[in-house]
């Protein structure tokens, strides 16, 4: 039975009454929303027509039920109205849609709707949940769930632009190219020709402090640094305590459990004091001679309490300053309503930063790494 068959006798004057009928319970439905109507049962069939209804006239959960109520009781009528001249094969069809129809749990009419649409299910993320949630709030339960997030993390990258361009559709005009490109067409300029600058990855360094004070942010941290070293950027991972412990080559590799293991057993002041000062003399002394620094995007995570001398931290941020293309300071006591850099180490240190962010949660961590790349 065509569909062309199915409703030439019922004409599109009932499917009107039947919008009419909702109007009058209450449902507010423009002439726009009565012709989709129309036009989806005509695709459809007869057997659809309550979803139809359904996906066109309903636009709110709390229609639902006088949508239902109505379209019982309006197709029950439509069967006793002889007039109509209905065939038998069209009444038989419209009696399946209201015996088949379960006022009760609308839900249970999905079965008779037949379609290839493939349905779209929604379900909750668990680790969107805890994206805003502090670490040192998680659970050990929550905090492993986070751990394969954080490991998959490893697009901590940074570029900077070369003296070298490339063809590109925006930039600067390639007057050269564009009038080599007319000459082909007879002195036609028929497309603009541009360059734009070459970019090549830039350095990231991160300095993690792993100190006693940074305890509940260092297992995350520390992944944090994996995933950094084993993704696309050139990442170099030191760890700041009493000493400065470099994690780089100790992180590589394709177990991030083993990793992690290695770059514990090498830090040997895991939970101790913090000397920053003495840690960034180290850096700047040994690294920084190498040219680690100079033009790299500097990432400190530190809660800045320091027990060493503060003139040596001044004098050594202002060092790594006049070296480094963009330094980032992450404190997770940011996060926190009362928190003001009192701290010696942290006042002395925000002379020289560049972004200040807190970097205490995965969201917080998405922040972090949008300002190394915007760096």
């Amino acid at each position: 039975m065509s569909v062309a068959e199915t409703l030439s006798p019922l004409s599109e004057n009932v499917l009107v009454r039947f919008a009419d009928s909702l109007r009058q319970a209450g449902i507010p439905i423009g002439t726009a929303s009565v012709i989709d109507f129309c036009r989806g049962v005509k695709v459809a069939g007869i057997a659809n027509c309550y979803w139809v209804g359904r996906a066109t006239l309903v636009n709110r959960p709390e229609q639902t039920q006088t949508y239902d109520q109505i379209f019982s009781s309006f197709w029950q009528e439509v069967l006793t109205e002889s007039e109509l001249g209905l065939p038998q094969e069209t009444s038989q069809a419209l009696t399946e849609i209201i015996l088949g129809f379960d006022s009760e749990n609308t839900l249970g009419a999905e079965s008779e709707f037949v379609t290839d649409i493939p349905v779209l299910a929604v379900r909750w993320s668990a680790i969107e949940t805890l994206r805003s949630r502090d670490f040192r709030d998680l659970e050990p339960a929550e905090m492993d769930l986070i751990a394969d997030y954080i490991q998959d993390f490893g697009q901590i990258k940074a570029q900077r632009k070369t003296l070298r361009s490339k063809v590109a559709k925006t930039g600067r005009l390639d007057m050269r190219s564009t009038i080599r490109s007319a000459l082909r067409n007879s002195g036609e300029v028929r497309e603009w020709k541009y360059r734009a600058l070459r970019k090549k990855p830039r350095r990231v360094v991160i300095l993690c402090d792993v100190s006693g004070s940074m305890l509940p942010y260092t297992d995350p941290l520390l992944r944090v640094l994996y995933a950094g070293v084993a993704g696309v950027g050139q990442v170099e991972a030191f760890t700041l305590g009493t000493r400065l412990t470099r994690l780089t080559k100790t992180l590589i590799g394709s177990d991030p459990s083993a990793a992690l293991r290695r770059a514990t057993q090498k830090v040997e002041d895991i939970s101790g004091g913090t000397r920053l000062g003495d840690c960034l003399r180290t850096f700047n002394q040994k690294w920084g001679r190498q040219g680690m620094a100079r033009g790299a995007v500097v990432v400190v995570i530190s809660d800045g309490w320091d027990r060493g001398d503060p003139g040596v931290l001044h004098r050594e941020m202002a060092r790594l300053s006049r070296s480094a293309h963009h330094i980032v300071w992450v404190n997770p006591l940011l996060a926190t309503e009362d928190f003001a850099p009192t701290a010696g180490g942290m006042a002395t240190a925000l002379l020289f930063v560049d972004d200040f962010l807190a970097g205490n949660s995965l969201a917080a961590l998405d922040e972090v790494v949008a300002a190394i790349g915007k760096s």
